[in-house]
């Protein structure tokens, strides 16, 4: 298939740009794709669901990304390439799903070739590859899930037995791939109830939070929150969920939200604006149970349901199934459109009074969207570098001298799965006594570090400005050109045990010279080599 060449091209131009400025080593562009494959490694070598080899940790919400990744594990082996090949696996399968899916809505050819570009270039499928994390899969099992229950709500009461049963097991999976999933199965059941299908409603909804519920309680049996850190540390930096409990408060947060979206993500307001439009043209053909119909009254509930309860952004990732689900939503009303007696594609009856304007404008609305597919492409090498830069350096540092001692870090991925030493995660994911305190409002440095008896600390200053106790040595720096991936560009070394900043100098120095030389380093073990050297040369 073309599309497929195309993709395998666009990831073999972008591997070979990447493993040239990462000296050969295969790495990913955020930093916490290593957590998941840091749990997948304790749960395959250990049996244990933790970030660290000590304590379970529920860190985070995409429970079948880590069960994957921990059977590839146990059978191949621990290693770094498992989450680069599983997500060109599901790529390949989301293309070929897309395919069927413009087969059986009669797509023309040239519609379905550009149907698959877009969904490569504007998901984009690239960048969540490199991303080595579950979104390729989410965006996969997400549109599988809403053409089984466009199907489900088609047929009404004639659907199988058969039909039922796989539509309850997608719903299990999208909740289980990730927790935004619940948006989805709960827009679904809302059009259920709609039909006055209350018993499917129900247990489609029942099927949809058993992921949830149970890892739930698997987690407060391990003393843990019952929903994973990621959301509940999440929810409180946001200041909780929004007060929807008066129709102005709901107009409110939607303003607050569409706000947000256009600053934020301008490409995903053009496909509301489009799909919009398609369901109005749709509805006006008076056929409510059009596939078209359905397809946008999902997409567009649900984008507003994640507007509501969750982010846009972070690298292309949070808002990329929205992005698939919109553009596939879109294609079909357009195929659809073909039959409907309020046609809105019709391009031979268009006279050029009325094609150049057309054309404009839907130039103007594809801006946002190229500009997306343009810096994704150009930033997930620089974005690979970065964590290699950065990251990856914290892990080979702490694997080789401090494998025994416990860790103080604010961004725990590759440094969790490059060492096994004991880490306490500042930033509450992987360590019980940081979150409680982040929840509770009760965070202290001091306190923490002396109760997890942190020997060193490796945090970015801007995270902790006003908490960093006078007691701790700052031994030095490392900083990185820029930061496509990395919160910032610079990381600090703290002694912070009694006695450990001769050791923690000592280290910096022998590590040095290993560093990627783009990498700015200063402080006082770079002062104590020069202070080194000069007295060499006076002796």
């Amino acid at each position: 298939m073309l599309s497929v060449a195309m993709l395998l091209v666009s990831l073999t131009v972008l591997l070979f740009i990447s493993l040239g400025k990462t000296e050969g080593h295969l790495v990913y562009a955020l930093d916490d794709a290593y957590i998941h494959m840091a749990i997948a490694k304790n749960l395959s070598m250990r049996e244990l669901w933790g970030v660290t080899a000590y304590e379970f940790s529920p860190a985070s919400s995409s429970l079948l990304w880590t069960l994957l990744l921990s059977l590839s594990f146990t059978v191949f082996g621990v290693n770094e390439i498992a989450s680069l090949a599983l997500n060109i696996v599901f790529s390949i399968l989301l293309l070929w799903f897309v395919f069927y899916l413009a087969r059986k809505y009669e797509l023309s050819p040239w519609l379905s070739f550009l149907l698959l570009s877009l969904i490569i270039f504007l998901t984009p499928l690239p960048t969540l590859i490199f991303e080595g994390m579950e979104h390729v899969l989410q965006v996969l099992v997400d549109l599988v899930f809403v053409f089984l229950s466009v199907e489900a709500l088609r047929k009404g009461l004639q659907i199988s037995r058969i039909e039922k049963f796989i539509l309850l097991l997608a719903t299990c999976l999208v909740v289980a791939i990730r927790y935004e999933g619940l948006f989805l199965v709960f827009v679904v059941c809302c059009l259920l109830m709609f039909q006055k299908r209350l018993k499917d409603a129900i247990w489609l909804g029942s099927v949809g939070v058993l992921p949830v519920v149970i890892f739930g309680f698997v987690s407060v049996l391990n003393g843990w929150y019952f929903l994973p850190n990621s959301v509940v540390l999440k929810a409180k930096m946001l200041g909780g969920l929004p007060e929807i409990s008066t129709a102005r408060q709901v107009f409110s947060a939607s303003i607050r939200a569409e706000r947000e979206l256009l600053e934020k993500a301008p490409h995903l307001y053009v496909l509301i604006i489009v799909s919009l439009f398609a369901l109005v043209q749709s509805v006006r053909a008076k056929d409510s149970r059009s596939e078209a119909v359905i397809w946008n009254a999902v997409f567009l509930s649900t984008t507003w349901l994640h507007l509501q309860f969750a982010g846009t952004g972070w690298f292309f990732r949070y808002e990329a199934n929205l992005v698939a689900l919109g553009i596939v939503a879109v294609a079909i009303s357009v195929a659809n459109s073909r039959d409907s007696a309020a046609g809105w594609v019709r391009p031979t009856r268009l006279q050029p009074r009325v094609l150049v304007p057309a054309m404009v404008l839907s130039g103007i609305l594809l801006l946002p969207l190229l500009h997306r597919a343009r810096d994704a492409l150009v930033d997930t090498p620089d974005a690979t570098v970065i964590i290699y830069q950065q990251q990856y350096q914290m892990g080979k540092f702490v694997r080789e001298f401090y494998s025994t001692s416990v860790v103080a870090v604010n961004d725990i991925g590759a440094v969790s799965f490059l060492s096994d030493g004991r880490l306490c995660d500042l930033w509450g994911l992987a360590t019980l006594s940081v979150a409680g305190a982040r929840y509770s409002n009760d965070f202290d440095l001091t306190a923490l570090t002396t109760k997890e008896r942190v020997k060193i600390a490796i945090i970015y200053d801007q995270w902790f400005e006003g908490e960093i106790p006078g007691e701790w040595q700052k031994v030095g720096e490392w900083r990185i050109p820029n930061r496509v991936a990395a919160k910032h560009d610079t990381i600090s070394f703290y002694s912070v045990a009694r006695g450990e900043e001769d050791g923690l100098i000592a280290n910096l120095q022998q590590f040095s010279s290993r560093l990627p030389k783009e990498v700015q380093q200063k402080g006082k073990y770079l002062e104590a080599t020069e202070r080194k050297i000069e007295t060499n040369r006076t002796l």
